[in-house]
């Protein structure tokens, strides 16, 4: 599944994002300070690794900088990245040499596979006809990638980490079915709690 190892700094953080999907980040600590502005100055991407209880998990997402919203004096900043594909964490070395932030090497992840399995496309099909008609409104081209369903979730960043690593297809595609069926259970019962709204 790996298609690429390169060297990325890291920005460990409790957020996990999906490739395509953009996030405001506040900017205050000297290492993050340098890191955004050596990408700012020299356009290189970097990588958020998931981090839970402090801890540095095994997959994250690369991100570019995609605006620097306002500066203050102190150098602090608000930002918008956006995730451009997910990795493996194979090294961490904190900090990098010369640098105030850590990185290490990761193994970039193909994770935009088209969705194979019958079961999820027919939960897909019967959602989108009798539920939420806009549910993949951001789809391009004709086919459906699984990363498609789980951004149309809107899933937390705790579940996007879930899927993400699982880092195998078959059972992303099984969890992606597992979520849409626990929202499709929502989605019924809000349309319940209407008519019954609408019947007093």
């Amino acid at each position: 599944m790996s298609v690429k190892e390169k060297v990325l700094p890291y920005f460990p953080l409790n957020i996990s994002l999906l490739p395509g999907e953009d996030i405001p980040l506040r900017i205050f600590e000297p290492r993050y300070k340098q890191l955004i502005k050596e990408c700012e100055e020299n356009e290189i991407s970097f990588g958020i690794p998931y981090s839970k209880d402090g801890k540095v998990q095994d997959f994250g997402v690369e991100c570019k900088l995609k605006q620097v919203v306002a500066t203050n004096s102190n150098g602090e900043m608000v930002i918008v990245v956006e995730g451009i594909a997910i990795f493996e964490i194979l090294s961490l070395q904190d900090p990098m040499p010369d640098k105030l932030y850590s990185g290490g090497r990761i193994a970039l992840l193909d994770i935009d596979q088209e969705v194979k399995n019958a079961e999820l496309m027919k939960i897909l099909i019967h959602y989108t006809d009798t539920m939420d008609p806009e549910f993949l409104k951001n789809v391009k081209g004709n086919s459906i990638l699984i990363t498609d369903v789980a951004r149309a979730l809107n899933l937390s960043s705790e579940d996007k980490f879930k899927f993400i690593s699982l880092n195998n297809q078959p059972k992303q595609e099984l969890f992606l079915i597992a979520q849409l069926q626990y929202l499709s259970k929502l989605r019924e019962q809000e349309n319940l709690l209407k008519n019954d709204y609408f019947l007093n």
